[in-house]
């Protein structure tokens, strides 16, 4: 596949490059609104030759991973979930397991299943259930609380109902402090004016 060929050519240039030595972790999150087509994305190490001449604009796999966790849901979803297997890091309840056991049954069979669940019986899931309806991809610190555009180290499952919890939580937090006091609602840029 297209990301076996990226994957081999990162690893093997990588191994020859003097610029891919030193501490993988040291990340720059920075460099995600800028761009210099002799530096890494994510770390901002020089690239080697090789690298540049084909287009590669990562260091190494770690930092083209990390790059993409930063910049689309979907790559969080699947690396969040090779770490956690789709299980719940507050109420250690297994999602995965659950969303294989409600796609393969009839919709009274699911809504009978949901009763002995804290989840809420929506049409979505009763008549075509996904993965996405039974767990999230988290923020441990929010996004509204400057936790957006970070690595993996800030991402954890949690079932939908839990997640639910937390954002309610969050919201009821940043109603009652004074962050973002004299800033407008974003809502209202996207409101016509008559």
């Amino acid at each position: 596949s297209d990301n076996t060929g990226v994957s081999n050519i990162l690893t093997s240039a990588a191994k020859n490059t003097p610029s891919s030595q030193g501490n993988a972790d040291n990340t720059n999150s920075e460099n995600i609104f800028s761009y210099s087509k002799d530096k890494c994305l994510e770390c901002a190490k020089t690239l080697s030759l090789d690298f540049i001449r084909f287009g590669v604009k990562y260091c190494s796999v770690k930092c083209s991973n990390g790059h993409r966790v930063k910049l689309n849901g979907s790559a969080i979803r699947a690396q969040t979930f090779a770490l956690e297997k789709g299980i719940c890091q507050k109420c250690e309840f297994d999602c995965h397991e659950f969303y294989n056991k409600m796609k393969h049954i009839q919709p009274p069979e699911r809504m009978q299943l949901l009763y002995n669940t804290k989840f809420k019986p929506t049409k979505k899931i009763l008549e075509s259930p996904s993965e996405g309806d039974f767990w999230q991809a988290d923020h441990i610190l929010a996004v509204a609380e400057g936790g957006g555009c970070s690595s993996l180290y800030n991402i954890q499952t949690l079932c939908t109902p839990c997640h639910e919890k937390k954002t309610k939580e969050m919201m009821q937090r940043l109603k009652t402090s004074q962050t973002g006091v004299k800033s407008k609602d974003i809502k209202s840029f996207f409101v016509r004016k008559k």
